[in-house]
């Protein structure tokens, strides 16, 4: 056996009788092939440089057992990686973030199998070794990618909003290895939430999930056998037993925070986050790759056959998983199973089947792309959200692309930055620790100057800094739920002038927030007070979003019902009701469901006769007390809009080009069917009101975000402070003069 760096490399095919040849593999493969197989002599073997050439992951070669090394694993990775940029470009593939699950179980078998046969065959975990190695394995790609993004964010990314502190604040945790973390501190979204896909550095939660793995995996391992020591009970039951019922309980506390009964947790807000960012609830996938490879020699002894349905069923699993897994589904839960369980049958049966299934994993192409894996999916995401920010209108074909260029800087690193390092054995000990102290280092003063750098261009930028300032309290101020006694307990959600004539109580989703000032404005111009109550991503209607959160399911429901009876109560001069339709009638990941009928609405013409039902009830009950009503139909959307993502590059040389301007018989097209719910509605119940201001919003052929040098929209759905104040004639004419003093 010829060995280099510590690491078995090669197999002798020869005996020892050939001095100065030996045959061996010219890759290195689990048996010895005739075609594979080239005559070198031992000097040009023992030369180094020959084998570093070669590009052996060193995660994926031999161990120090002697372990052979997995292609078919190297192959694995590759579909992994694949389903998560297809599924980050927006093509297609609704789950392929689970990709990412496959990654972490890979991981947890590689790992597993490295320390458990080195904690066999030695007796003991080498950790400075183990460390040094996982540092300079994961360590200088990373901070190369950090420091790219950093200096691009400055032309990238919007100066007007909180995206660059947020990338800053995610660069910093990322280089501290806690990037999971971060995002759950500093980002108030979900990942698949609206605006979380805004942030360059989203995908480096999974890093962080990883390496607080590797940093407490060993010493959970030597834990378990100093258990089996001192109970004095085979070390290899004890570990096996200790890490099946850590991933039992690790699956079981994520699950359940995913459920309905789960619980916020401390300062990083909603159940469901924490339970998907964090490394306690993700640690089972891991473990079950650490399963997989403590079971991996008695794997090798499964018929072929056997093996081979295996295999089948295992990238089904992953695959299927891909494809009819949403976003929406309970993450981590019992969904991920399919992927999780996937993958470790995948592994675990693959070491066993030479078909052409494991053929195809173990071939070339696969095991180029899954040997560079880890810097592709360092790369693409961002890549792909500078694109997406510049050129918010661009196809996903295109950003498929843009994910497939990716490639060119993963080789590039590949080539000049890992191989190098992961390859030189001198990168070990004070050397290994001191490139993890100065990569957090640079990286971390690379954010810092990011947030640091001076305006550009403030003429340009500032227009548009203004018109994300709404100047009234942001919607989650202002959703008190239930009927309470005290309408005015929130007074920053109540505007009031001296001996008002009566109350007008504007109310619904965060299109109310939007044109809250004009409505605030001109009641108060009238001698009204105007009582705000919002509560974002809520319809006001006796309707259910089936594809919410149980949790927001739940306080919505009290919010529509508990301030309908408060209405009813206190019978106010007059109710403004507004709520985003089109949204929940038209957009494809929107389900609704009657609570009346039971009926639940997946595609838009269902959607719109429940939303039409819904509103009609809710406006039935609010009209029999005599209160008046105004609904007012959403705004022109103009999609894709976004002003806070306009890049800096464009704020600074042609605001305008930010804009997006759309055919308003488009707009009507896209439209239409929440409209004519809400129309047929409002014409059901007598006494209520449907005020439109797509004319006061849109010319007569074009809608626009931005209007006389001026930005009208805040988003493709909202408008800004200054459209709000385009709406005052038609407020004035036809809702304010409603109210009942």
């Amino acid at each position: 056996r010829l060995t280099f760096e510590e690491r078995t490399l090669h197999r002798v095919a020869k005996g020892p009788d050939r001095v100065g040849e030996h045959v061996i593999q010219h890759e290195v493969h689990a048996t010895v092939r005739p075609e594979r197989l080239r005559t070198v002599s031992v000097r040009e073997i023992a030369s180094g440089p020959m084998i570093r050439r070669r590009g052996v992951d060193p995660d994926a070669s031999p161990d120090a057992s002697g372990r052979r090394f997995r292609p078919d694993v190297q192959g694995l990775r590759a579909i992994a990686v694949v389903l998560v940029i297809v599924f980050h470009s927006g093509v297609g593939l609704s789950g392929g973030f689970l990709g990412v699950d496959v990654f972490f179980v890979i991981s947890g078998f590689v790992i597993g199998r490295m320390l458990l046969a080195e904690r066999e065959s030695t007796g003991r975990i080498a950790f400075g070794r183990f460390y040094a190695r996982r540092i300079r394995r994961l360590v200088p790609p990373l901070v190369v990618m950090l420091v790219f993004v950093a200096a691009v964010s400055i032309v990238a990314i919007s100066p007007i909003d909180t995206m660059r502190t947020i990338t800053r604040n995610t660069g910093i945790s990322a280089a501290l290895y806690l990037a999971n973390f971060g995002i759950m501190k500093f980002q108030s979204v979900g990942y698949f939430d609206l605006g979380a896909t805004d942030n360059p550095l989203l995908h480096t939660w999974t890093l962080g999930v990883e390496e607080q793995f590797y940093l407490f995996f060993p010493l959970f391992l030597v834990l378990l056998a100093w258990i089996a020591g001192r109970i004095r009970i085979d070390r290899r039951r004890v570990v096996l037993g200790g890490v099946v019922i850590a991933a039992v309980v690790s699956f079981l506390v994520g699950a359940s925070m995913t459920s309905s009964f789960g619980y916020d947790i401390g300062p990083f807000g909603a159940h469901g986050r924490f339970a998907f960012y964090s490394s306690p609830t993700r640690a089972w996938e891991f473990l079950a790759g650490v399963i997989v490879a403590s079971w991996e020699a008695a794997a090798l002894g499964l018929p072929r056959r056997v093996a081979r349905v295996g295999v089948v069923i295992g990238l089904v699993a992953i695959i299927g998983a891909a494809f009819v897994v949403h976003g929406s589904a309970a993450t981590p839960g019992f969904s991920t199973l399919l992927p999780v369980g996937g993958a470790a049958l995948v592994i675990l049966c693959a070491a066993a089947e030479s078909g052409p299934i494991a053929g195809l994993l173990s071939s070339r192409p696969m095991v180029w792309i899954g040997d560079r894996s880890y810097g592709w999916y360092l790369w693409h995401w961002p890549l792909i959200v500078f694109v997406r920010m510049s050129f918010p209108a661009v196809p996903a074909w295109v950003l498929l692309a843009v994910g497939i260029v990716a490639l060119v800087p993963t080789e590039l690193s590949y080539r000049f930055v890992e191989n190098p390092i992961r390859h030189d054995p001198a990168w070990l000990g004070r050397r290994a620790v001191a490139t993890a102290l100065a990569g957090s280092l640079l990286a971390s003063v690379a954010f810092v100057g990011l947030v640091a750098f001076p305006e550009v261009s403030e003429a340009n930028v500032a227009p548009a800094r203004a018109a994300l300032q709404q100047g009234v309290p942001a919607p989650q101020l202002c959703y008190p739920t239930g009927a309470h006694d005290d309408p005015n307990a929130k007074a920053s959600c109540v505007w009031k002038v001296p001996h008002p004539k009566g109350t007008i109580v504007l109310i619904g989703d965060s299109h109310a927030w939007a044109i809250a000032p004009v409505m605030i404005s001109e009641a108060n111009r009238a001698g009204y007070d105007i009582n705000m109550l919002f509560r974002p991503g809520c319809p006001f209607a006796d309707v259910v979003r089936v594809d919410s959160d149980p949790r927001d399911r739940k306080m919505c429901a009290e919010f529509v019902k508990g301030n309908t009876t408060w209405i009813e109560l206190t019978r106010p001069s007059l109710v403004i009701l507004v709520s985003n339709e089109d949204t929940y009638v038209s957009a494809n990941n929107y389900r609704l469901r009657d609570p009346v009928t039971g009926e639940t609405a997946a595609d838009p013409a269902s959607r719109a006769a429940v939303w039409r039902d819904g509103l009609t009830r809710t406006l039935h009950g609010i009209v029999a007390t005599g209160v008046p009503t105004v609904v007012v139909s959403t705004v022109p959307q103009i999609p894709p809009f976004e002003l806070r993502l306009c890049p800096a590059w464009r704020l600074w040389t042609d605001p305008p080009g930010c804009a997006r301007t759309l055919p308003r018989t488009t707009v009507d097209q896209n439209q239409a069917l929440g409209r004519r719910a809400t129309r047929e509605a409002v014409d059901a119940v007598p006494g209520s009101t449907l005020v439109d201001f797509e004319d006061e919003l849109c010319g007569a052929t074009t809608c626009s975000t931005w209007y006389h040098r001026r930005w009208t929209y805040r988003d493709d759905t909202h408008v800004s402070h200054f459209g709000s104040e385009l709406l005052y004639r038609q407020v004035r004419a036809d809702v304010i003069p409603r109210a009942r003093p």
